[in-house]
């Protein structure tokens, strides 16, 4: 990975973590669970980063998180409640 290719994946991490943290949270209804997803799905993603051509990364990070979130141990359920939302950095 050249120099620009991480400067493009450090911006876009740091840009778009709070709203892909919310979603992963809206997934699965747990920070800590919602933490883990989003980790899982960005650890799937860099090592592609190279061969992604398209200007919006998300589009490929939603297949891990989709895939992940199949699982029942990641699936939000009607008897756990959820805890605290993730703090939106955007305000």
């Amino acid at each position: 990975m050249d120099e620009d290719e991480r400067a493009r994946l450090a911006e876009f991490v740091t840009g778009r973590t709070p709203a892909l943290m919310q979603v992963a949270y809206l997934l699965t209804g747990d920070r800590h669970a919602a933490e883990d997803l989003l980790q899982s799905a960005l650890a799937k993603t860099i090592p592609r980063w190279r061969t992604l051509r398209h200007a919006d990364p998300e589009g490929y990070l939603r297949t891990p998180r989709r895939r992940a979130t199949a699982g029942p141990e990641t699936v939000r359920s009607e008897s756990r409640q959820p805890s605290v939302p993730p703090a939106r950095q955007d305000r």
